[in-house]
């Protein structure tokens, strides 16, 4: 805890816009848990905070994983030095410990022992949740998923992600049904309508999905993700101009700025160009990058699992069964 009745409002101000999981919302939140740290230094929780809000910068692409997950990891364990009983602390751990170091033990190890020391942190099980998903565990996936759920029904994060687990198993109506959830929530959280134009592509709905995908791109101010995401569905419809476009642009920007390799390659992928995929996929590997946890479960990789270079992937990543 904190003496500083300032610190610790800041530090919930933080959280605030934290738990929009907006690349905006992240960087309020940043300033917030920095001026709290500045009010009271060994304050633990603010500490975690600043952990969680580089981690989550390179989840939306803001920050290249090799500068951002370094930070985390420094962050984080600033708090468990200072608090070692801290679970916020240990969950984004084991973020470093999945997404950067690819050490799924390790991760394993860190998200139980948050569970453990605060049961009710509904943030600790979804993201456990997702870390049981990749592995491909999907009935302890959803149990830690509809906890976090009942922990934290208004968490329009949570509610998106309990939809993505039935997108990874394929389930694409109920997890439409469940995006549309979120939505109805927050009409402008674009993770959320993207997420239900990508089951609607997977369901052969392309017109649906384009303008689902069209829409969250341009709510989220051409962010990367989902522009990556508009090139791939426009592969997928057989608007391979368009698509080409998108990828051209990408790879423009990716001079100056980091674009995840994974994004690329998933539109290299859905135009048939297997080995442009797994040129990126590689670059990928070699940039530590995050997405590359997702292989195993996602469906967007699907036209290349029947490739030898698949599996020789998923076992590098650490995420082959």
């Amino acid at each position: 805890g904190t003496s500083s009745h300032e610190a610790y409002n800041l530090y919930l101000q933080g959280r605030f816009f934290w738990n929009k999981r907006t690349p905006e919302g992240l960087a309020r939140g940043m300033v917030l848990f920095q001026e709290a740290l500045e009010r009271d230094p060994s304050f633990a929780p603010a500490h975690a905070g600043l952990a969680d809000s580089y981690a989550l910068l390179v989840t939306f692409g803001a920050l290249p994983p090799a500068e951002g997950y370094p930070r985390t990891q420094a962050a984080a364990e600033r708090a468990l030095a200072l608090d070692s009983t801290l679970a916020e602390a240990h969950a984004s751990l084991a973020l470093v410990k999945l997404y950067y170091e690819r050490n799924w033990v390790g991760a394993d190890r860190q998200f139980r022992r948050a569970i453990e020391l605060s049961p009710g942190y509904a943030t600790a099980r979804h993201w456990y949740a997702n870390f049981l998903a990749y592995r491909g565990n999907p009935e302890a996936a959803r149990a830690q998923m509809q906890r976090a759920l009942e922990l934290d029904p208004l968490s329009v994060a949570i509610q998106t992600a309990a939809g993505t687990l039935f997108y990874y198993e394929r389930q694409y109506d109920q997890a439409a049904a469940q995006y549309r959830k979120a939505l109805e929530m927050d009409p402008t959280f674009w993770p959320a309508l993207l997420q239900l134009g990508s089951a609607h592509l997977q369901q052969g709905l392309h017109r649906e999905a384009i303008t689902e995908v069209e829409e969250a791109t341009r709510l989220s101010g051409d962010h990367p993700l989902p522009l990556a995401f508009l090139g791939y569905s426009y592969a997928v419809s057989g608007r391979r101009e368009e698509a080409r476009h998108i990828l051209s642009t990408l790879k423009a920007e990716a001079r100056t700025r980091y674009i995840s390799p994974v994004y690329l390659a998933g539109i290299h992928a859905a135009l048939a160009e297997n080995d442009d995929a797994f040129e990126w996929l590689d670059r990928g590997l070699e940039s530590r990058d995050d997405w590359m946890i997702y292989l195993r479960a996602d469906p967007v990789f699907d036209p290349l699992r029947s490739d030898p270079r698949f599996p020789q992937l998923l076992a590098t990543v650490g995420a082959a069964r």
